[in-house]
C-alpha cells in the first residue's frame, strides 16, 4: 500500500494548517478530483492531522520492524 500526504513544517500556525486542511478536504470532495484520483487507483481519504499523525506512526513502526 502506498499513500500520500500534505505536510507542513513544524511550527506552522494552527490557523494556517486548518485553512490548508479545509482546502484539501474541499478539493477531495469534488467529483472531478475524486474521479481523477480513482482513475489512477488512488482512494482519496482526507484524514485530520491527528489521524495522519497516527497513520505515520503506525506505518513507521510497521516498516522499521518494531511490530510484526
Amino acid at each position: 500500500m502506498a499513500w500520500f500526504a500534505l505536510l507542513a513544517p513544524a511550527g506552522t500556525p494552527p490557523e494556517m494548517l486548518a485553512r490548508w486542511q479545509h482546502a484539501a478536504r474541499g478539493a477531495l470532495a469534488t467529483t472531478a478530483v475524486k474521479t481523477r484520483l480513482q482513475s489512477l487507483g488512488i482512494e482519496p481519504v482526507g484524514d485530520s492531522p491527528d489521524e495522519l499523525r497516527a497513520t505515520i506512526e503506525r506505518e513507521s513502526r510497521k516498516w522499521s520492524g518494531l511490530t510484526r
